[in-house]
């Protein structure tokens, strides 16, 4: 117990989690992939790739490969409060709910045969927030429950040796960037370089549940304030960003919109 006026728990949970010499079978593409897309410039992936005369790929040795460390490390943190207050002349439970995770590292290393280390830490890029959490509120009022919700994720970018750099459409005839007047008149000096970073991002949801002793009515809209997904430029590299138009998927953003929902449900007990 803290306090006389209400209830509060909180816990915190630090963890590092190494997993050495597993072993991994990796795809075709993936070998490429990492070869090329390596920040190190000496990925043991490039020696499991062979060439022809002509500079082709002539062979990918796909054999099973061992990753000799992978390392997960952060902190949760959890955050419990409950409280009656009497609202309106009425008693009003509140509940407030909050759970973060500040992560730390999430990295992997090889090692070649010339004992070289491929090290690389994904922390801080897309799908993998600084920070990330929950936020759950709660008002009960006899047979009522209003609730709102919160989840957000932190900001992200790309790994640094991957981000372009600044340019403009003189120099650089992939770049996007027109000048000043967005013309095809000189002088385009204005320099730009491709989106590859996501800002904070927050995402509401709330409703309201009527509990009866058969039938429970609920209705409620999430994404509350129609938050898009964050805009990024598709053609940035695909090892990394994971996009279908301007869109990045499969990271959390919220891709449909403001919607709305209504449940009914009835519960019949005594019935063999």
């Amino acid at each position: 117990p803290w306090f006389e006026n209400f209830d509060m728990t909180f816990g915190a949970t630090y963890y590092k989690i190494e997993i050495e010499d597993t072993i991994i079978a990796p795809g075709s593409q993936f070998i490429v992939n990492q070869c090329y897309n390596s920040t190190t410039d000496n990925s043991v992936f490039c020696d499991l790739i062979a060439r022809d005369s002509d500079g082709f790929l002539d062979f990918l040795n796909r054999e099973f490969f061992n990753r000799d460390k992978a390392t997960a490390e952060g902190i949760d943190f959890n955050i419990a409060l409950d409280a009656t207050v009497t609202m309106f002349g009425r008693p009003v439970d509140w509940e407030l709910d909050l759970a973060l995770n500040h992560s730390l590292e999430l990295s992997e290393n090889f090692i070649n045969a010339n004992n070289e280390s491929d090290f690389e830490d994904f922390q801080g890029e897309w799908g993998l927030p600084d920070w990330q959490g929950n936020l759950g509120l709660r008002a009960d009022v006899g047979d009522y429950r209003f609730s709102w919700s919160t989840r957000f994720i932190g900001s992200v970018a790309e790994d640094p040796a991957f981000e372009d750099e600044f340019t403009n459409i003189d120099f650089d005839f992939d770049s996007t960037c027109f000048g000043p007047d967005n013309s095809f008149g000189f002088p385009r000096d204005l320099n730009c370089r491709d989106v590859s970073f996501a800002n904070d991002y927050f995402l509401h949801s709330a409703s309201v549940y009527y509990y009866g002793d058969v039938w429970t009515f609920g209705a409620g809209i999430r994404n509350v304030f129609d938050e898009a997904p964050p805009k990024v430029d598709p053609g940035e590299n695909f090892e990394t960003l994971n996009s279908i138009g301007n869109t990045p998927v499969g990271y959390g953003y919220d891709l449909n919109g403001r919607t709305y929902f209504i449940n009914i449900a009835a519960s019949f007990t005594g019935l063999q």
